[in-house]
């Protein structure tokens, strides 16, 4: 079954998220996680928004994210499926809704500095179906500090390639359950 998934959600990820806010490491069946997180667009007009992230592991080894963007000039709602391809690399698959719809795809790669502490990068991706369709390419830049046992922060960046699309900054905390 994984594999059937693979082809086809590696091929949108090279394709087509803004606003990673995890590691390649997914959640364990069962396990829930939330997030909240004050985030920038660095546009011109360095617009503010404040994610709320949720999680939930459907399998060991596979998890849903949904996320919702509010206090923005435009909500941002956005699912995604996400699960690793090696023990440092993850990739995900979803669609959202910000000004216009859109498909996302992220291949995320994240090494353990030391206990509690890992870096991630990689490559993420939007197709956006507006007037003309554009496709918007970042590379995520995070942290994830582990402060107590079920809760971490988590700090990110994402580098626009693009002519289209922003750079992000936003911080915050996840929670685990």
């Amino acid at each position: 079954m994984k594999r059937l998934l693979t082809a086809p959600l590696l091929f949108l990820t090279l394709l087509a998220s803004s606003q990673v806010f995890n590691t390649s490491s997914t959640l364990n069946k069962g396990q829930f996680s939330f997030g909240v997180e004050p985030s920038f667009y660095m546009n011109g007009d360095n617009d503010f928004n404040l994610f709320l992230h949720g999680g939930f592991g459907l399998t060991n080894g596979m998890d849903l994210a949904v996320k919702l963007g509010a206090l923005g000039n435009e909500e941002y709602l956005g699912a995604d499926i996400e699960f690793p391809i090696s023990s440092s690399f993850s990739l995900s698959a979803g669609v959202h809704n910000y000004y216009d719809f859109g498909l996302d795809g992220t291949l995320l790669y994240s090494h353990k500095l030391q206990s509690g502490v890992d870096l991630f990068a990689g490559l993420d991706t939007d197709i956006v179906f507006a007037d003309d369709t554009e496709i918007i390419f970042w590379i995520p830049l995070g942290l994830e500090v582990g402060i107590q046992k079920n809760m971490s922060f988590i700090l990110e960046s994402e580098i626009c390639l693009t002519d289209i699309g922003s750079n992000f900054l936003g911080g915050g905390l996840c929670f685990y359950f």
